[in-house]
C-alpha cells in the first residue's frame, strides 16, 4: 500500500494531527489528498468519482494477500472515505454535481 507520509506534508492543522499520525491509517489527511490529487491534469468532480471507485475496498480485495488482506482492506476504506469526502465538500462548493 502506498505511503502518503513520505512525499505529502502539505496541511499542519492541529486537528488532522492524530489522523496523520494513526500507524494503521495512510499518514495523510484529507487536505494532503486534496493537494495530492489537485496534480491531476483533469482535477473534477468525475476525477474524483473513478478515484474513489479505484479505492474501493471491495474492489481492491482480489489484489490482497491474505496475511496483510485487513490492513490493507482499512487502509483503502479510509482513502475511500476521505476521497468520499471530498467530493461531498466540493459538491457544497458548486461543482458540477452531474458529472460522471
Amino acid at each position: 500500500f502506498p505511503d502518503h507520509s513520505s512525499y505529502m506534508k502539505s496541511c499542519a492543522k492541529n486537528a488532522c494531527r492524530p489522523v496523520k499520525a494513526d500507524a494503521d491509517g495512510v499518514g495523510i489527511c484529507i487536505h494532503d489528498l486534496a493537494e495530492l490529487l489537485r496534480g491531476a491534469k483533469d482535477f473534477s468532480l468525475g476525477f474524483l468519482k473513478e478515484e474513489r471507485i479505484k479505492w474501493h475496498p471491495n474492489q481492491l480485495t482480489r489484489y490482497y494477500q491474505e496475511d496483510h488482506k485487513e490492513s490493507l482492506k482499512r487502509k483503502a476504506s479510509l482513502l475511500f472515505a476521505m476521497i468520499t469526502d471530498l467530493i461531498e465538500v466540493k459538491k457544497a462548493e458548486g461543482w458540477d454535481c452531474n458529472v460522471a
